[in-house]
């Protein structure tokens, strides 16, 4: 059995009272606060055992930092994500759309909590490198020069401008870069849970007030959506958002730590009796 420490408020703790309390365990070294510190999203240690996690929950206390002992099997597992690419507000409910394009009607009283938040994406594909002049390829290989092409991360053979292939000196490199994206979730009191990237969204709902900036059509949609949903728990990001001060908040250097937070802000619903997970509706 393992046991989590989990933080009583989201704002991550200073890592100098942290420091204190590992150094006065030694379950910790002192220098781990710091990489502790800037990963708590909700949790701030994981993996411990029973005796190890209340003897730094005590320690912590000392420090003036309050955290809960929670066992690993009680922590909420976040629902399913149904990936959605366009929704409306209407007066009735919340209406996405599922894959085969149908209107779904979700009753606004059912929605819980909205998340939100800038989370740093890993995406994979090709980098094209070739060596080229005005002209290739019908210039001859000898006549070329040295330039080297940097092609976009995405870019395919077809890309180039020209339908001829490329030639046999070029160089393929497949990698990942880590770009940040706008993310939004809608979980529902019985455990549903929609999901989707503010750079893939259709914001025809918008009408004359979409700007073609996802970021910006996000901000707008989100904010329709809250004044319908008055009650609903809000991460970090969504408060940002609902206060038209977006660069407020944090940035999630990953999906997990997005998660983390939402997973959080379920556990507190369910002790409230407020969410009901999938499993249990």
């Amino acid at each position: 059995m393992a046991w989590l420490l989990v933080q009583r408020s989201l704002t991550p703790p200073e890592i100098e009272p942290v420091q204190r309390a590992f150094q006065a365990t030694g379950i910790f070294h002192a220098l781990d606060a710091v990489s502790f510190v800037r990963d708590a999203f909700g949790v701030l240690a994981k993996g411990l055992s029973d005796d190890d996690a209340h003897r730094l929950q005590n320690a912590l206390a000392v420090q003036g930092v309050e955290v809960d002992v929670i066992d690993e099997a009680d922590w909420p597992t976040l629902p399913p994500a149904k990936r959605i690419l366009r929704a409306a507000c209407w007066a009735e409910g919340f209406a996405p759309l599922d894959p085969l394009g149908r209107e779904l009607n979700i009753p606004w009283d059912q929605i819980v909590v909205v998340c939100a938040g800038l989370v740093r994406e890993v995406e994979f594909g090709k980098r094209v490198t070739a060596t080229a002049i005005i002209g290739w390829p019908a210039a001859p290989l000898s006549a070329r020069n040295s330039l080297m092409i940097d092609v976009p991360f995405w870019a395919s053979e077809g890309s180039f401008g020209f339908s001829d292939p490329l030639p046999a000196d070029r160089l393929v490199l497949t990698g990942e870069e880590r770009n940040w994206q706008w993310v939004a979730e809608v979980i529902l009191a019985g455990g549903l849970r929609f999901v989707w990237q503010a750079h893939e969204f259709n914001y025809q709902s918008l009408g004359a007030r979409a700007t073609r900036k996802s970021e910006v059509d996000l901000g707008i949609f989100l904010r329709d959506l809250f004044s319908a949903v008055p009650n609903a728990v809000l991460n970090r990001g969504a408060f940002a958002i609902r206060e038209n001060l977006p660069e407020t908040g944090p940035r999630y250097p990953t999906r997990n730590a997005f998660s983390e937070e939402t997973a959080w802000l379920l556990w507190r619903l369910r002790r409230a009796g407020r969410f009901v997970p999938l499993a249990d509706a």
